[in-house]
C-alpha cells in the first residue's frame, strides 16, 4: 500500500486483504489475525463469529516467543564470563537512637554474593523484617512476598550492572523454561502515556505483540496468578522520570496508568506481588527514589575483583613480559586498580596501559584510556574522511544529555547529516517491528554502544567544539548526578598528553578557548571545594558514652541515612581525573581537620581519596565510620586505602568496618594506630587466621583505655572478649560465641575491675539460664548492660539479675532485656528494682495489661522520675494505657511501638501529659491504629514534647498537613515530629 493512503483507507484495504486469505494453514498466523480482529470488529464485524478466547495457547505463544527474544539478548555473552563481585549494600539502622525497631537484625552479610544468592538473600531480609512490621502469620507472608521478591541491582557506570543482569536472565530461562520471563530497557517507554500493565512489560521486551483488552485481561489474570513471573527492568537512570522522588497513585492491575507508576507500584509489591524482580540502576537515580518504593535489598556490582583482573590482562596480553608488568602496575598503582575494576573501563584501560608502559609513561586516567581507544578509532580505514561527523556526533551526544535523551530515532539525527554508517563504533541499532494491520514497518532506534561514550563525546564538543558562552551556560549542570561523569571527562582534557592526544582531529579549536575553560572549570571546582570546607564534617557532636543518654541525637538521622561521602569523593576525583597540580591543591585545602568516610566505599574512592590525601601536607583526623554508620571497603580496596595512608602524617580517630576483608596485610599498616584510635569495629568481616588475636593483643597492651569495641559476628569466643575487658570503656559483642562455659571468663575479669564498663553489649547471644547466674553478682561492674534475645527465662536467669540489680548502691544507667520471656513473675521482680534503673527497655516480652500495671505503680512510687521506659512491641491495649497515665509524670520519655493503641488510647493518655509541669522528652507512637483524630490531638498537644516519633500511622494527607501546621505555629520549635510522611 503507498504511504498517502489515510489511516481508514488502510483499514478497510488491510480488512480486504484479510478477508480474501484463502486457506492459511500456520496456526500462529491464525492466532495472530484472530486476535486482530478485536481491532478490526468495528468494520467487519462479520469476518470471524466471536469465539472464546484459547488463554492457554495464547499463554505458551508468549511464554516461547519471550524465551526466544530472551534468548537472543544473552546469546552474545561469553559461556564462561570473568566473574563479577558482588556485595549487599547495608542501610544501618536507628533502632540504638530511639527508632521502632524492635532490635538490630544482624542479617548474614557477606563479603560476595552469588548471583544465585540474591533472590533468597533478599527474602530472608524481608522475613527478619517482617517480625517487626506484620502482626500474624498471615500478614508476614504477605509481607515477605512484598518486599521479598525484589531486588535492587546498582553500580557505577560500566561497572556491569546490565551484564550481571543478562547473565542472572540466561540462568533464569535455563532453570524454569516455562516461566513468564520480561526482559526491559526502561529508557525504551514514553512516560507521558498511559499504558496497560502489559503493554509496560512487554514495549521493551516484545514490543511487536499485538493487544486487546481480552487477551491483555487474561493474560494478566495468568501472570499475577503465576509463582514463576520474572521481571528485569533495566536502565532506571536512564529513564525518563521527573518526579521519581514523589509518591504516586495505586495502580489497578487491568488499568491503563503512567508507565512511572507502573513501575514503582512493581517495586514496593502493590503490584505483582508474586513476580520477582530485578531493578537495575546507577547508584544516583536509585537513592533518589521515594523510601516507599525502594528496594529493602540492594546488591551493589563493585566489578572485577584483583584475580578477574589478572584474568583480563590473559585475554589482551600475548606476551607474557608485557603481562607481568601490566599486572605489576595492577598491583602497584591504585589509580589503574580502580579504574579496572569497571569491566568497560577495563577494556579500554589496558591497551592504554600497555601502550603507557612501552613508552615508559606512569600517568594513566579514565579520560587517557577513552582518548585513546578514540584516537584508535579515528585513525581506522572506516573512518577516513568522517572528521565532520565526529564533530557532528559530539553535538549529538551533548544534546542527549542537555535533553536527558539517550535513544534517538532517525527523526533526531535530521540538521546533524553524518553517515550513520561510519559512526557504528559509537552507535547502536535496534529495529522495533511494528504490526499495522498485518503490514510490518520497522522503526529504526539508536543509541551509544554505552552511556559513558555519550558522556565522553559530549564532553569532547565542550571542550573542543563548544563556544566558551556554551559551556558557561551548562556549567549550572555541572554538580547533578547526571553530568558526573561529563565533568569527570572535562576535567580529564586538563591532562596535556591526553589534551595533545584530542586536539589534532580538531584543528579549529582555539588554544585561548581552552584557557578561558579551563578557568571556568575550576571555578566550579573551587566552589565545590569551598562548600564541602563548610559544610564536610558531620559527625557526632558529643561524646560517645552520652549516645545512649541524650535524645537530641534522634535529630542526627539525617545523618544516619545521607548518602555518605558524596562531595568529598566527587572533589577527589575530579582532581585525580584532571592530574593538574593546582586543581589538587584546591582541593586538598579545602579539606577540614577531620573527615568522615562511611558506607561503600569503592577501589576507585580509596583511589581518588588517597590521590589528594597524599598531597595534604598538614595532618588530618580520618573517622573511618562512625557509632552504627559503618565503611564497607571492596576486595582489598581497605589495602590500598591503608597503604597510602600509613605514608602520610594523617591519622585514624575512629575506625567503624563492616563486611570487609580484613588480611595480615591489612594489620601491618593499621597497627601503626591501635595504640591511638579512639573507637575500633569489625562486623561481619572475614578476616585471615590469627588477624583478630593480633587486634586484641594490641588492645590489651595500649596505655590508655580503647573508647568503643564492635566485634559483633566476628565468631570470637568469650575468652577472647574478657581480654578486652579493662582495656576498653564500651564493648559491643552479639551475635558471636558467648555461652554459659566462656561466661566465667568474662565474669572473671569484670570482678576485678576498679571501675565499672560503662557499656557491655552481649545481647542476641545464646546466654541461656547459666550465664546469666553467673553475670548476676557482676552488674555493679556493668552501668549500661544488653541483654535482648539472649534466650533467658525469668525463673533462675533473670531472677538473680534482677535482685543484684535491686541490691546496688548506684543506679544502673540502662538495662535492656527486650525479646526475653520474662512473665508476670519477672515483671513483678523488675518492678522492685525499677528504682536502681534509670532506663529499661523491654520491647517484645509479650507485656500485656496486667504486667503494665504492676510496672505503673513502682514507677509512680518512684522519688525521680525514669530517663525512658522502651515496652514498645507489646500488645498493653487500652488496659495498659489507663495504667500508663498514673505513672505518666515519672517518666521522662515513653516508647509505646506497635502496643495497639486507638485514637481514645491517645486522648486518655494525652489528656494526662498535658498536666505536666514540663514537656516529656520523647513519645514513640509509631505503628498503631491512630488516625487523624489523633492526628489534631497530637497538633494541639506539641507544646508538651521535645521529641514525637509516629511513623507507621494511619494518618491521611490531611491530618499529616494539621501537625506540620501546627509545628509551624510553634514559636519556640520545642517539639520535632519524626516519621512523618514515613519518613526516619
Amino acid at each position: 500500500m503507498g504511504s498517502n493512503l489515510s489511516k481508514n483507507q488502510r483499514r478497510h484495504q488491510t480488512a480486504k486483504e484479510i478477508d480474501t486469505v484463502p486457506n492459511i494453514a500456520n496456526t500462529n498466523l491464525q492466532q495472530d489475525l484472530h486476535a486482530e480482529n478485536v481491532f478490526l470488529g468495528e468494520v467487519h464485524q462479520h469476518i470471524y463469529p466471536p469465539e472464546a478466547l484459547d488463554i492457554d495457547a495464547i499463554e505458551r505463544r508468549l511464554k516461547a516467543e519471550l524465551k526466544e527474544k530472551n534468548e537472543r539478548i544473552f546469546g552474545c555473552l561469553d559461556e564462561h564470563p570473568i566473574p563479577l563481585d558482588v556485595i549487599r549494600e547495608y542501610e544501618p539502622r536507628l533502632e540504638k537512637f530511639g527508632a521502632p525497631s524492635a532490635w538490630e537484625y544482624d542479617l548474614p552479610i557477606h563479603s560476595k554474593y552469588e548471583i544465585n544468592d540474591l533472590l533468597p538473600s533478599a527474602q530472608h531480609n524481608a522475613s527478619a523484617e517482617s517480625w517487626s512490621y506484620a502482626k500474624t502469620e498471615s500478614s508476614r507472608h504477605e509481607y515477605v512476598k512484598k518486599h521479598g521478591n525484589v531486588v535492587g541491582v546498582i553500580g557505577a557506570a560500566g561497572i556491569g550492572k546490565t551484564t550481571l543482569a543478562k547473565i542472572h536472565l540466561r540462568q533464569t530461562v535455563q532453570n524454569n523454561p516455562d516461566a513468564f520471563i520480561f526482559h526491559m530497557s526502561l529508557k525504551d517507554l514514553d512516560y507521558s502515556k498511559e499504558i496497560s500493565v502489559l503493554e509496560f512489560l512487554l514495549r521493551s521486551s516484545h514490543p511487536q505483540w499485538e493487544h486487546s483488552p481480552e487477551t491483555d485481561s487474561a493474560l494478566l489474570k495468568k501472570i499475577s496468578n503465576s509463582e514463576t513471573v520474572f521481571i528485569i527492568m533495566d536502565g532506571l537512570d536512564e529513564a525518563k522520570i521527573d518526579d521519581i522522588d514523589l509518591k504516586v497513585p495505586t495502580v489497578g492491575l487491568f488499568n491503563n496508568s503512567k508507565p512511572h507508576h507502573i513501575l514503582m507500584n512493581l517495586l514496593n509489591g502493590n503490584l505483582l506481588s508474586n513476580t520477582f524482580k530485578w531493578i537495575v540502576s546507577r547508584p544516583g537515580a536509585y537513592y533518589d527514589l521515594h523510601p516507599d518504593y525502594k528496594p529493602h535489598f540492594t546488591a551493589r556490582v563493585v566489578g572485577l575483583g584483583h584475580a578477574s583482573q589478572r584474568l583480563f590482562c590473559n585475554t589482551f596480553c600475548t606476551d607474557d613480559k608485557d603481562n607481568r608488568k601490566l599486572q605489576n602496575k595492577l598491583d602497584q598503582v591504585p589509580a589503574v586498580r580502580a579504574v579496572c575494576t569497571i569491566p568497560m573501563f577495563c577494556s579500554l584501560m589496558i591497551p592504554y596501559a600497555l601502550k603507557q608502559l612501552h613508552k615508559n609513561k606512569a600517568t594513566i586516567s579514565l579520560t587517557g584510556s577513552f582518548a585513546s581507544a578514540f584516537s584508535d578509532c579515528i585513525r581506522s580505514d572506516h573512518f577516513k574522511g568522517k572528521l565532520l561527523d565526529v564533530r557532528m556526533l559530539t553535538k549529538l551526544a551533548l544534546n542527549g544529555i542537555i535533553n536527558d535523551q539517550f535513544v534517538f530515532s532517525a527523526v533526531d539525527f535530521e540538521g546533524y547529516g553524518f553517515d550513520l554508517n561510519a559512526m557504528e563504533t559509537f552507535l547502536s541499532l535496534k529495529v522495533t517491528a511494528n504490526q499495522n494491520m498485518r503490514i510490518f514497518t520497522g522503526d529504526k532506534i539508536y543509541f551509544f554502544s554505552h552511556l559513558t561514550w555519550q558522556e565522553f563525546l559530549a564532553a569532547m564538543h565542550l571542550m573542543f567544539v563548544a563556544s566558551v558562552s556554551e559551556l558557561e551556560s551548562l556549567l549550572k549542570h555541572f554538580t547533578e548526578p547526571r553530568w558526573e561523569f561529563v565533568f569527570r571527562f572535562v576535567l580529564g582534557f586538563f591532562d596535556e598528553s591526553v589534551y595533545h592526544k584530542i586536539s589534532k582531529f580538531f584543528p579549529n579549536s582555539s588554544k585561548d578557548d581552552m584557557s578561558s575553560k579551563k578557568v571556568l572549570l575550576k571555578n566550579i571546582v573551587e566552589k565545590m571545594a569551598h562548600q564541602y570546607a563548610e559544610n564536610g564534617v558531620f559527625d557526632y557532636p558529643r561524646p560517645l558514652h552520652e549516645a545512649y543518654t541524650s535524645f537530641e541525637l534522634l535529630n542526627k538521622n539525617k545523618f544516619i541515612n545521607r548518602p555518605a561521602n558524596t562531595t568529598l569523593f566527587k572533589l577527589c576525583a575530579l582532581a585525580m581525573e584532571s592530574n593538574n597540580a593546582e586543581l589538587t591543591k584546591t582541593v586538598a585545602s579545602s579539606l577540614p581537620d577531620t573527615i568522615l568516610i562511611s558506607n561503600f566505599i569503592s577501589h576507585s574512592d580509596v583511589a581518588s581519596l588517597c590521590h589528594v590525601l597524599c598531597a595534604t601536607k598538614r595532618a588530618i583526623s580520618i573517622n573511618v565510620g562512625a557509632l552504627y554508620k559503618y565503611a564497607t571497603f571492596t576486595g582489598d580496596s581497605l589495602t590500598s586505602f591503608l597503604s597510602a595512608i600509613s605514608t602520610t602524617n594523617h591519622k585514624i580517630a575512629k575506625f567503624h568496618v563492616r563486611s570487609s576483608s580484613v588480611g595480615i596485610k591489612d594489620f601491618s599498616f593499621l597497627k601503626k594506630y591501635l595504640d591511638t584510635v579512639e573507637e575500633l569495629s569489625f562486623r561481619q568481616c572475614s578476616t585471615e587466621t590469627g588477624v583478630m588475636t593480633k587486634i586484641i593483643d594490641c588492645i590489651e597492651r595500649r596505655k590508655t583505655p580503647l573508647g568503643f569495641m564492635d566485634f559483633t559476628s566476628m565468631g570470637l569466643s568469650a575468652q577472647s572478649l574478657s581480654r578486652c575487658i579493662g582495656h576498653v570503656e564500651r564493648i559491643e559483642h552479639h551475635s558471636s560465641r558467648i555461652d554459659s562455659n566462656g561466661m566465667k571468663h568474662v565474669v572473671a575479669k569484670l570482678k576485678n575491675l576498679k571501675e565499672p564498663i560503662k557499656w557491655l553489649d552481649i545481647g542476641q547471644n545464646n546466654l541461656g539460664t547459666e550465664a546469666a547466674v553467673q553475670l548476676a553478682p557482676c552488674v555493679d561492674k556493668i552501668e549500661m548492660l544488653w541483654l535482648h534475645q539472649s534466650m533467658i527465662d525469668y525463673e533462675g536467669g533473670f531472677e538473680p539479675v534482677f535482685t543484684a540489680i535491686e541490691n546496688l548502691k548506684t543506679p544502673m544507667q540502662l538495662l535492656t532485656i527486650g525479646a526475653n520471656r520474662i512473665g508476670l513473675k519477672g515483671i513483678s521482680s523488675v518492678a522492685k528494682c525499677l528504682h536502681n534503673i534509670l532506663r529499661l527497655k523491654m520491647y517484645y516480652c509479650m507485656i500485656r495489661a496486667a504486667g503494665v500495671e504492676i510496672l505503673a505503680r513502682a514507677i509512680a512510687a518512684l522519688k525521680e522520675p525514669m530517663k525512658e521506659l522502651n515496652i514498645g512491641n507489646n500488645p498493653i491495649g487500652t488496659d495498659g494505657i489507663r495504667s500508663l497515665c498514673d505513672c505518666v509524670h515519672n517518666i521522662e520519655a515513653l516508647n509505646l511501638y506497635d502496643c495497639a493503641l486507638t485514637d481514645s488510647d491517645l486522648e486518655m493518655l494525652l489528656k494526662q501529659i498535658l498536666k505536666l509541669e514540663k514537656p516529656m522528652k520523647w513519645l514513640c507512637l509509631g505503628r498503631n491504629n491512630l488516625g487523624d483524630d489523633s492526628a489534631g490531638l497530637l497538633a494541639r498537644s506539641l507544646h508538651m514534647f521535645e521529641n514525637i516519633w509516629v511513623e507507621k500511622l494511619c494518618f491521611s494527607d490531611e491530618g499529616i498537613q494539621t501537625i506540620k501546621d501546627a509545628l509551624q505555629l510553634d514559636e519556640n520549635q520545642l517539639c520535632k515530629v519524626h516519621g512523618l510522611d514515613g519518613e526516619c
